[in-house]
């Protein structure tokens, strides 16, 4: 059901493609972590300055946090192996409902965790569908949003493990699994 679940997630957030012109995206943000990732992708890394953001000095970028960007191009990569066509713009539309999906996986072992797969099951299923995520979660929305719902999750599902663990070294292990996750989502 896990499966079915996230299969419903996927084809529900990619109905609005058809509608997407090429090079657009749906929000601002979007473009920006696509500027940066399409900076990542050309030369290694963001520059230090961005000059066309804060006129007339630019944006500093050596302080910025910017993991989703580079998810961005990581995930382009793994995608060029399968496909030579696949771009990086095709990367950053379809990257918020990977995220998303990638999201539910957590979740359900969460709340199985917490109380049993049933509720979990349940709680996944409304998930699936729930209004309230779809704005930040559809193709074309390349904010950082579904990538951060994806490692708060891991990060709470970890912690939870590690706190339920009857033994010290495992529960040490989680804790730590817990605390990578915070560290990644604090530099995106």
């Amino acid at each position: 059901f896990v499966v079915i679940f996230v299969l419903i997630s996927f084809c529900l957030r990619i109905q609005n493609l058809p509608n997407l012109s090429e090079g657009d995206l749906l929000e601002t943000d979007a473009y920006r972590f696509f500027r940066q990732a399409d900076l990542i992708s050309q030369h290694g890394s963001l520059p230090e300055r961005d000059m066309m953001r804060w006129l007339p000095f630019g944006r500093d970028l050596s302080q910025q946090l910017s993991f989703s960007s580079y998810l961005i191009v990581s995930l382009h990569r793994i995608f060029r192996v399968f496909s030579d066509q696949w771009t990086l713009y095709q990367t950053a539309v379809y990257y918020p409902v990977l995220c998303y999906c990638a999201a539910m996986v957590p979740l359900y072992f969460l709340i199985a965790t917490i109380w049993n797969r049933q509720v979990a099951l349940l709680t996944l299923g409304f998930a699936a569908v729930i209004p309230s995520s779809l704005p930040r979660s559809f193709a074309g929305v390349a904010d950082r949003d579904a990538l951060c719902l994806f490692l708060i999750l891991c990060m709470y599902l970890a912690y939870v493990k590690g706190i339920q663990s009857r033994r010290l070294y495992a529960a040490s292990i989680w804790i730590c699994l817990s605390a990578v996750f915070a560290i990644l989502l604090g530099l995106t």
